[in-house]
């Protein structure tokens, strides 16, 4: 049973340009025989040739891609495209070959090498297991399609299985109508991109297609001081894609309209909440218009961080003015509990100052001292009660509410 695939095989390239037109070379895509992924009967590739499996605009890139490149980026690089076919791959009775265009900023490496490297085409196939090994039933148009140069020319060598091509896109462009490949909106645009980078592109130049019509791209060039928009003309050839730029590129300006959103047959009487006339809006009024709302981002940005650094600012002021107010209560209290002790005649180590002023009573931010001596003085009074106690040694408690060796050798000497 034949399995779908996407095969990969080589051949040379011819050394001369054809056709009298710079940088057009005549390239051999594949011939009969026995390949890498199988074997290529002469009629296969007649087919191939009358399917338009690989017709003009079909890309030729410096190398084929490796396995992490068709993974993360299966439409390859813009930067490595070294050619385009020029016409329809045909048969030739001896092999499949056709004409191909190569871009201005590859073409004199191409040249040079041209006699050391050769050509190798990546397609979808419908392949079959046979007694002698795989057989090739038939290739396949599919937009993944492409002929590589390659470092080695000649078929030969394992059997290599790539990457199947994406599933349910069948190359558009092998849809024929009086012989002239109908190109794609996609395949139009990547050529003409292609064009306007090697026309106007450049060390830190980057150009990128805006927008095109049937004769005119739109593109914007962007360099480290300036980024303009520009068009310029275009010609196409007999299969529909952008061949050559024609004329100078001409600076030019965007202008987004807006239209109505009535559809066809409908009355604008039963849209008169919705119907909105034509409004014309510049470019430059436009940029004005996203640089004020970027700026409007940026204050309220800004305006956020303010205010998160005034709370965090209000609330450490808080913490500090708190713990002041903490530390003025607790001298008032330990000074408050000396001076009852010593008028108690009470001697108190400083263990039991520090726990009378644990926790004290506050009134409006303050020492409520009203409260607080009353419950000093009922303390003493429980102190004064307990007959082990030593009494005697007021006169001897610092400020501090501490009792020295001395004081307490002299005091208990007296008591004697």
């Amino acid at each position: 049973m034949a399995k779908q695939q996407t095969i990969r095989e080589t051949a040379a390239l011819t050394a001369a340009p054809v056709g009298g037109k710079p940088g057009r070379l005549l390239v051999t895509l594949i011939t009969p025989g026995q390949g890498r992924s199988g074997y290529y009967s002469p009629e296969v590739l007649e087919a191939a040739a009358a399917d338009a499996v690989f017709p003009a605009g079909t890309q030729m890139y410096l190398d084929h891609p490796t396995e992490s490149e068709v993974y993360e980026r299966p439409e390859r690089s813009v930067k490595d495209i070294g050619a385009v076919l020029a016409e329809n791959a045909r048969w030739d009775g001896g092999a499949l070959v056709a004409e191909a265009d190569t871009f201005s900023q590859h073409r004199e490496l191409l040249s040079e090498m041209q006699a050391h490297i050769g050509v190798s085409v990546r397609a979808a196939a419908s392949v079959s297991e046979a007694k002698g090994g795989p057989i090739i039933e038939k290739l396949i148009p599919n937009d993944a399609n492409t002929a590589d140069f390659v470092t080695r020319a000649g078929r030969g060598g394992s059997f290599t299985i790539l990457e199947s091509a994406r599933p349910g896109r069948v190359n558009e462009r092998a849809l024929k109508h009086d012989n002239v490949t109908e190109a794609t909106v996609n395949d139009q645009r990547e050529i003409l991109d292609a064009l306007l980078k090697s026309a106007h592109g450049g060390d830190k130049t980057y150009v990128w297609l805006r927008d095109f019509d049937d004769t005119t791209a739109w593109f914007e060039i962007s360099t480290d001081d300036s980024e303009k928009t520009f068009a310029q003309s275009y010609t196409t050839g007999d299969n529909g894609l952008a061949d050559t730029l024609t004329g100078e590129r001409t600076e030019v300006r965007q202008v987004t309209t807006y239209v109505p959103a009535v559809t066809a047959g409908q009355s604008t009487e039963s849209h008169q909440g919705d119907a909105m006339g034509t409004i014309t809006i510049e470019e430059s009024a436009l940029s004005e218009l996203r640089e004020t709302a970027g700026r409007v981002t940026a204050l309220e940005s800004e305006r956020d961080t303010a205010v998160k650094e005034r709370d965090e600012a209000q609330a450490e002021t808080a913490t500090l003015e708190e713990a002041a107010a903490q530390a003025t209560r607790t001298t008032d209290a330990e000074a408050l509990v000396v001076k009852e002790s010593k008028d108690a005649d009470i001697a108190l180590t400083k263990f039991e100052v520090k726990g009378m002023v644990a926790d004290l009573p506050i009134k409006e931010g303050a020492l409520n001292v009203e409260a607080f001596t009353k419950t000093v003085q009922e303390n003493l009074t429980e102190m004064a009660a307990d007959t082990g106690r030593p009494r005697g040694f007021g006169s001897t408690v610092s400020e501090a509410g501490t009792v020295s060796v001395d004081d307490f050798d002299a005091e208990f000497t007296k008591e004697a």
